[in-house]
């Protein structure tokens, strides 16, 4: 089931100008198949903010994320190698 939400949603880059960016960039297929909206993405960095490292499950391994109410439309992920 995991493969089957993210196969259509990883993308790879060479490199980010911060982890904010990095999130951003691995929102785009996100944004542009109306999963989520733009706040989502805001909330995921708000909430980074807020509680420091939460998102950071190992080294290299991150999984930002907010409550559904800021602006997600259907259940989605999204990867960025």
């Amino acid at each position: 089931m995991l493969w089957d939400i993210l196969k259509d949603n990883i993308q790879f880059e060479k490199g980010v100008k911060n982890w904010e960016d990095a999130i951003y960039i691995a929102s785009k297929p996100l944004l542009i198949n109306n999963d989520i909206k733009l706040s989502y993405v805001d909330a995921m960095i708000d909430m980074a903010k807020k509680y420091k490292g939460y998102i950071v499950l190992n080294d290299y391994f991150a999984m930002p994320h907010a409550g559904y109410q800021y602006g997600v439309n259907q259940l989605a992920a999204s990867m960025l190698i």
